[in-house]
C-alpha cells in the first residue's frame, strides 16, 4: 500500500429524491492498483456499510448498492461520471445495508448479479427486511421496493475480475461473496465481519463464520471495514473469533448438560460481549438458531 497513491475525499452531494432530500456526505478512499481504480465509499449518516466501485479499461464493477434507492443513485452517478463503460452491480450478501439500492440500477437496465444461492435468497429474505425498515424507519426507506431480479454471476464476470487480480471467494451454503484484491492484499467482507461486532449467523452459520475467520487469518489480508477504512485484520478477526468460540463452547456445554432451548436462552447472557455492536439485535437469535441446528443434527444422527 505504501507504493500506491491513496486519497481520501469528502464529497458533499445534494440530490433530490423522494427518499432523501438532504445533503448526503460520502467519504471516499481511492486506491490505484495496476489494472484498475478502486474507490471505497461510505456514509455513516445513512447506514453502517461500505461499497466498492472498480473502474477498469473494459467495464465498471460496483460491489453492493447501499441501503436505499437514493444511495443507489449516488453510487450510479459516481460510477458513470466521466465514463461510458458498462456497469455491473454485484451483491455480496443479503444484508439490507447492501441490497436495497439495487432498485435504482434495475430501473437503468443494469444487470444485478450475485452467487447462485444469493440470487435466489436475496429477493425472499428482503421481504421481511423491507417490512421491518418501513415500519421503523419510513422516512429512511421511502418508496424503495423489493429487489425482484438478481442474476447468477457467470464465468464472464468472474474471469474478467480474475484478470484484474480480483478473486471472488464464496463462503457457506448461502455462497456469501468475499472479493480478494490480490495485488494490494485486501479483502472486502461487506459487513459480515467487523471489529467488536456480533455477526448475524443467518448469513454465515457459526461453523461457516469460523471457517471465514480462519481463511482470512491464514491469508494475512488487510480488511475493508464497515466504515470504509482499510485496517490490519488481526483485531477484527480476534474479536469475531472470541465471540464465535465462546458461542460454540456455550452451546456444547448446553447439550452436554441436556438443557432445553428455553433453559439455554435463559443462561445465554455473554457479559463480556454485551458492548459489542448488534449484541442486542443478533446474539439471542444466534443462540436459538445454532441450538436448533445442533439439535436437528443430533436427531439425524440418532
Amino acid at each position: 500500500l505504501e507504493k500506491m497513491k491513496i486519497s481520501f475525499l469528502v464529497i458533499l452531494m445534494s440530490i433530490w429524491n423522494p427518499i432523501i432530500n438532504a445533503k448526503t456526505k460520502i467519504i471516499e478512499n481511492k486506491l490505484y492498483p495496476k489494472n484498475y481504480t478502486l474507490t471505497i465509499t461510505h456514509s455513516s449518516e445513512i447506514q453502517d456499510s461500505s461499497q466498492l466501485i472498480i473502474k477498469s479499461n473494459k467495464s465498471i464493477y460496483i460491489f453492493n448498492s447501499g441501503p436505499n434507492k437514493a444511495y443507489g443513485q449516488i453510487l450510479y452517478e459516481k460510477a458513470k461520471k466521466k465514463s461510458n463503460k458498462k456497469i455491473k452491480l454485484i451483491l455480496t450478501s443479503p444484508k439490507p445495508e447492501n441490497v436495497f439500492g439495487a432498485n435504482f440500477f434495475l430501473k437503468k437496465n443494469i444487470n444485478v448479479y450475485s452467487s447462485y444461492t444469493l440470487a435466489k435468497l436475496i429477493p425472499i429474505r428482503c421481504i421481511k427486511c423491507l417490512e421491518k425498515i418501513k415500519k421503523n424507519h419510513p422516512q429512511f426507506i421511502g418508496k424503495t421496493k423489493l429487489i425482484k431480479e438478481v442474476s447468477n454471476l457467470t464465468h464472464t464476470e468472474i474471469n474478467e475480475l480474475n484478470k484484474l487480480g480480483i478473486k471472488l471467494k464464496f463462503f457457506g451454503k448461502n455462497e456469501v461473496i468475499i472479493p480478494i484484491f490480490e495485488e494490494i492484499k485486501i479483502a472486502f467482507t461487506s459487513g459480515i465481519l467487523d471489529k467488536n461486532y456480533i455477526p448475524n449467523l443467518e448469513n454465515l452459520s457459526l461453523n461457516e463464520s469460523l471457517s471465514l475467520v480462519n481463511f482470512l487469518k491464514k491469508e494475512n489480508l488487510e480488511l475493508i471495514t464497515n466504515n470504509g477504512l482499510i485496517i490490519n485484520s488481526y483485531n477484527i478477526l480476534k474479536s469475531n473469533e472470541n465471540y464465535l468460540m465462546k458461542l460454540q463452547e456455550f452451546l456444547q456445554s448446553s447439550f452436554d448438560h441436556d438443557l432445553s432451548l428455553l433453559e439455554t436462552m435463559e443462561s445465554s447472557e455473554f457479559k463480556e460481549f454485551n458492548q459489542y455492536k448488534f449484541y442486542k439485535e443478533f446474539h439471542r437469535i444466534n443462540v436459538s438458531k445454532e441450538y436448533l441446528k445442533k439439535e436437528e443434527m443430533y436427531f439425524e444422527k440418532n
